[in-house]
């Protein structure tokens, strides 16, 4: 049985528009649930489908506002049987809950499925930090969607106390913020995120900063809709009886990047990577934490396109390294950043050809905006959880892949992967025709998370063992067509993030300067091509 958009709060229209989500009220008679709901209103080129594993355009989906649903996948509304929640990706601007099929769960494993809906965008993640606009309305609307299922699902044979949240890229950076905190707390677990983290990612935005993302959002509004920027109740009104389609507009490209999570002291109450530090987050949980092996390939193709041009150099690879570090560390002198880059060419730069270059950059920019962060948490999960962590790496390249060969798998190709063969030769927007060599992979990727939500743990029999996740051995499953167990994850690359960068950092001027000259005296490079001077303007893809 399917069960589609069921609303989990109150409408979030007119007077409600960028305000808290409100509790649900009960309808009267019968309520017609046997036809998908509309998607969240979001633009419709951000929609990240269209651009990987060449994916045709999708059909176009009706976008509400009125859009906070979520769907119940049961076998039976009797019993009480484990429960997926899971929450789409889609980098907080776009995707939809009706893109997946997670028919094999229910009708295969016996576990209740309930995907969900949050704001996309300005309408969930703009804020002027203050009870006009509050912050984090996307994740406060995931969390009302996990107190509904508290409260509901045994209603459709799930029980409530066996909850397992999953979610993939931007829901992965959600899985996080929901293990952070405090307000989601009891609801669910059990926890997967597949290839995202809030902890040292982009996804977060201190407060400090709040105040640039609003004075981004008052000056798109007075420039586009004549809304006033000094009067943040007279700004939150006048963007309340605006047409909804002027937040999903082109017209707001500059205050994308910085529509990200918030600490507002309440869902957040501070930097997530404090939180964890201190011990401040919801340990008592098992996790599932992993990655593709290079989760940068078609992000920085549509982002930065002269990274992956057929004229690529190591020059141009060299300015991106230098961007992303002066990014992460802004008040770091140009000379430490210049010794940062040579050390990120050492970790990446295997061959200098065409190919090699590409690659290098795309693990750098996946690694830097996704892998590591993943991994990174993970790790610090293991020293201070109270339940298990569990890490993986999917290195199986689906055969619908349209990516250079020398890529192997990328952001997304799960999607492709992790929702079961037994039903359908397709999902969403993806004409999946899959392999003999797919469906292994897919067939024990879908086994390890059902047996994870119905046991806390991944393994089973006739699975490789998946051993858990340590700061010592650091062991981790690889999923291929032979899957297997292996140690150290990336080793080379995530030291350059977890120990070279911060030491560096650190470091006296003596100490980077012998770190220059050992490193020149190992590529023979040119020390001034570290200044960032190409012709391409790379921040405007970021």
């Amino acid at each position: 049985h399917v069960f589609y958009g069921i609303p989990y709060a109150a409408s979030p229209l007119g007077d409600y528009r960028f305000r808290s989500p409100r509790s649900v009220t009960t309808w009267s008679g019968v309520r017609d649930a046997s036809k998908p709901g509309p998607a969240c209103i979001q633009d419709e080129k951000d929609y990240p489908a269209m651009h990987f594993m060449g994916a045709p355009p999708y059909n176009k989906w009706k976008l509400s506002e009125d859009c906070l649903t979520l769907d119940v996948y049961t076998r039976s509304t009797t019993g009480k049987r484990p429960v997926i929640v899971y929450i789409h990706g889609g980098a907080l601007q776009a995707g939809q809950m009706n893109e997946y099929d997670f028919r094999a769960y229910s009708s295969v494993r016996d576990i209740v499925v309930v995907p969900i809906q949050y704001r996309l965008g300005a309408l969930g993640w703009a804020s002027m930090e203050d009870e006009h606009m509050p912050a984090n309305l996307g994740f406060q609307d995931q969390v009302m969607a996990l107190k509904w299922v508290q409260q509901n699902i045994h209603h459709f044979g799930g029980d409530p106390n066996q909850v397992t949240i999953i979610g993939q890229s931007a829901g992965g950076w959600s899985i996080t913020m929901h293990i952070i905190s405090p307000m989601s707390k009891g609801l669910f677990k059990r926890a997967i995120a597949q290839s995202g983290s809030i902890i040292r990612a982009s996804s977060f935005s201190p407060n400090v900063l709040v105040s640039s993302m609003g004075t981004c959002m008052s000056l798109f509004m007075q420039e586009f809709s004549g809304c006033p920027s000094n009067d943040s109740r007279a700004m939150a009104e006048c963007f309340r009886k605006l047409p909804v389609e002027r937040f999903a507009a082109s017209e707001s490209e500059p205050c994308k990047q910085k529509l990200l999570a918030t600490a507002d002291g309440v869902y957040l109450p501070d930097d997530p990577e404090k939180l964890l530090r201190t011990g401040q987050y919801n340990k008592d949980i098992d996790v599932i934490m992993g990655t593709m092996s290079t989760e940068g390939y078609w992000l920085s193709a549509t982002r930065i396109p002269p990274l992956v041009a057929e004229d690529t150099s190591l020059e141009r690879v060299q300015g991106y390294f230098l961007h992303e570090i002066t990014r992460r560390y802004p008040r770091l002198p140009l000379y430490v950043r210049q010794a940062a880059v040579a050390a990120a060419v050492v970790a990446y730069v295997r061959d200098t050809r065409t190919n090699g270059l590409i690659k290098a950059a795309t693990e750098f920019f996946g690694d830097s905006f996704l892998l590591w962060p993943t991994y990174a948490t993970a790790l610090d999960f293991s020293k201070t959880l109270e339940g298990k962590t569990y890490f993986y790496q999917i290195r199986h390249r689906p055969s619908i892949s349209n990516h250079p060969d020398f890529i192997g798998s990328d952001h997304c190709d799960d999607l492709v992967l992790m929702l079961g063969t037994q039903f359908t030769n397709g999902f969403g927007v993806i004409p999946l025709t899959i392999s003999d060599e797919d469906r292994i992979v897919a067939d024990a990727i879908f086994n390890a998370w059902s047996n994870f939500a119905i046991h806390g743990n991944p393994n089973s029999e006739g699975l490789a063992q998946w051993p858990q996740f340590d700061s010592v051995h650091q062991q981790f499953m690889v999923f291929d067509v032979e899957s297997h167990a292996e140690m150290n994850f990336q080793s080379t690359r995530m030291n350059f993030w977890t120990h070279t960068l911060p030491q560096l950092a650190k470091s006296k001027v003596a100490d980077i300067i012998r770190g220059i000259f050992q490193i020149d005296n190992i590529l023979l490079l040119d020390y001034n091509t570290y200044t960032y001077k190409t012709k391409y303007d790379l921040s405007q893809g970021l």
